[in-house]
């Protein structure tokens, strides 16, 4: 009974040590779960900052763009200008050449006109000599003014040179048109000076925009790697969960069995020692070995981490290092000969005593032999606790 009621204790202190380390697997579980979701809410708010980025740079580069294509637009209305301005350039040369050969024309034509006022001076000269002539003859001056007016019959007409006001007139067409072709060159002068510069902005404007588009590119290469990295971990850590969980169900399904054997286990005791003359003493009482304390939440951590147990049942507080591993196998190699051969007091064997088994290291032996044979027994000892050989 006290065996019972030992097993029973150890039962209950493993049970309440697998549901402390149920829950805080759970709780750990949880907290990475939660720790996963805001940082892919901090991912998502990163995205959305970098996608409020570019779709404003975006939206700057279609303004670019329009300004690119205004300043196009402006650049071909100047071109047409300058087309223009060149077209009225050159009929207004040919207006001036044909000017010119018209003020030719006209100077050879006043020359002409002039070659007959000498003429017509030599006529005037002969008609005062005549009238002069006729106020010697006629000393009455009152003779001399009914001679010399003309018959009534006789119209006088006032003859205006239309060379001369044709003249005029396209000197005058000359100078305006001398004008208008010196206001053509300064406008045209104008005109390429705004269209150097704006070729000078739109190329600067191109540069700039090839600029921004090529960090924009890598900005959001970088973003979409980021994500993608980040669906990776989250998928990585789903895994693991789900290794976690089967892993839990496991160790529940394994407590639920070792609760069904001991419940059905009535007592337990070992073999009495025939052969030794002695056996009819009572052995002296040895207090059972204290079941070692084991750190599970550094087991369940060095389990989510995927690497070996560091704190196992046999090795206390080292890692899963080879030395430990052949120490705790040499450990449970001597505990399965002294459980197997136990000497009792007053034997040829001097200095030993009987080893004891507590009910719980009993029951594991026991289904350690039953599942795996007593040579494998030691190594599913060694899995059951965590150390791997």
């Amino acid at each position: 009974m006290d065996r019972i009621s030992t097993a029973a204790s150890a039962i209950r202190t493993t049970q309440k040590e697998l549901t402390k380390l149920l829950s805080d697997a759970r709780f750990d579980s949880q907290f990475e779960v939660k720790e996963e979701e805001e940082e892919l809410f901090a991912t998502n708010s990163i995205q959305r900052t970098e996608d409020a980025k570019f779709v404003e740079d975006t939206n700057k580069f279609i303004q670019v763009n329009r300004k690119l294509f205004l300043s196009e637009s402006r650049v071909k209305e100047l071109e047409k200008e300058i087309e223009n301005t060149v077209a009225q350039r050159n009929e207004a040369l040919m207006q001036a050449r044909r000017s010119s050969n018209e003020a030719e024309r006209l100077r050879r034509i006043l020359t002409e006109s002039m070659r007959e006022t000498e003429k017509n001076k030599l006529k005037m000269m002969q008609a005062q000599s005549f009238f002069d002539s006729l106020g010697g003859v006629s000393n009455d001056p009152e003779n001399l003014i009914k001679f010399s007016e003309p018959p009534q019959s006789f119209k006088a007409y006032k003859v205006e040179s239309t060379h001369g006001t044709e003249l005029e007139t396209t000197k005058a067409r000359l100078k305006q048109a001398e004008a208008d072709l010196n206001k053509l060159r300064n406008k045209f002068d104008y005109f390429t000076e705004q269209n150097a510069k704006i070729k000078k902005e739109q190329g600067e404007r191109v540069k700039e925009a090839e600029k921004l588009l090529a960090g924009k590119h890598t900005q959001v290469l970088g973003a979409v790697r980021r994500v993608h990295y980040l669906l990776e971990q989250n998928e990585k850590y789903q895994k693991d969960l789900k290794k976690k969980d089967t892993y839990i169900n496991k160790l529940e399904l394994k407590l639920l069995d070792l609760n069904r054997q001991v419940n059905s286990a009535p007592t337990i005791t070992r073999k009495q020692e025939t052969e030794s003359p002695y056996s009819s003493r009572s052995p002296e009482p040895v207090a059972p070995p204290e079941v070692p304390s084991v750190n599970w939440d550094s087991v369940f951590k060095q389990c989510k981490l995927g690497r070996s147990v560091s704190n196992s049942p046999l090795t206390h507080t080292q890692g899963s290092t080879p030395k430990t591993v052949h120490t705790a196998n040499e450990k449970y190699r001597d505990w399965v000969q002294k459980s197997k051969s136990p000497v009792c007091v007053g034997s040829k064997e001097e200095g030993r005593k009987v080893k004891k088994l507590t009910p719980f290291e009993e029951l594991i032996e026991q289904e350690a032999v039953a599942v795996c044979g007593e040579e494998t027994a030691h190594e599913e000892w060694l899995s059951k606790v965590g150390v791997t050989s």
